[in-house]
Parts: structure tokens; C-alpha cells; sequence
């Protein structure tokens, strides 16, 4: 569904947040679910997106970013996805900027 909502949508193929709601409203919508789908498109994001940022890491990758930004070293994420690095407490505090396509308006190539 997403794919097809990418294809039909490519003004926001690059953003996967309004990507997963275009595709959660159809689903809704395709399923006879029409009251109130707003609010349900935003509640089942909310609960997915809580998910997405509750990441499993590496176990090096914390001591690999303090080293990398005790050595000087800009760190920094850059993603086509829709994972935030400023909403995993773990990591947060570990980079120096993050970009997202949805942000930039256009997916890294």
C-alpha cells in the first residue's frame, strides 16, 4: 500500500510520515472505517511512530559516538525514514544534527 500511495502521490514520495497516513486513511477508509479517521490515522501513527523511535542498538554503538565526538568528529544522521534520533533518549545527546527527507523536502539520493 505504501509503494502505491508513493506512486500516486509523488509530491510527498520523499516523506514517509505523510506517506503511512495517506496510507492509514485508505486502509480506514477502504475498510468502512470514515467517522472519525482523522483521529484514528493520528492515533495509530502516534502509537507506530513510538515504536519506530524505540530502537535496538548496536552494543558498540554508544561508546563508537562518544568516541567519534570525543575525538572532534561532527556526527550526524541523515535518513529517507521517519526515525527521530532526538526522541531516542539513548542517543540524543550523542549528535550534532540529524536530517530526515521529510524535513529537507526530498529523499537523499
Amino acid at each position: 500500500l505504501m509503494r502505491s500511495v508513493g506512486e500516486q502521490n509523488s509530491d510527498i514520495s520523499h516523506n514517509f510520515t505523510a506517506l503511512r497516513k495517506k496510507a492509514l486513511e485508505i486502509a480506514l477508509r477502504d475498510t468502512g472505517y470514515e467517522a472519525q479517521q482523522q483521529t484514528k490515522v493520528e492515533a495509530a501513527f502516534n502509537t507506530f511512530i513510538s515504536f519506530r523511535n524505540d530502537v535496538l542498538l548496536y552494543d558498540d554503538s554508544i561508546e563508537t559516538l562518544e568516541d567519534l565526538r570525543s575525538k572532534g568528529v561532527i556526527v550526524g544522521a541523515i535518513t529517507n525514514g521517519n526515525a527521530n534520533v532526538w526522541e531516542v533518549d539513548s542517543v540524543k545527546s550523542l549528535f550534532d544534527f540529524a536530517v530526515r527527507a521529510e524535513d529537507a523536502g526530498e529523499a537523499k539520493p
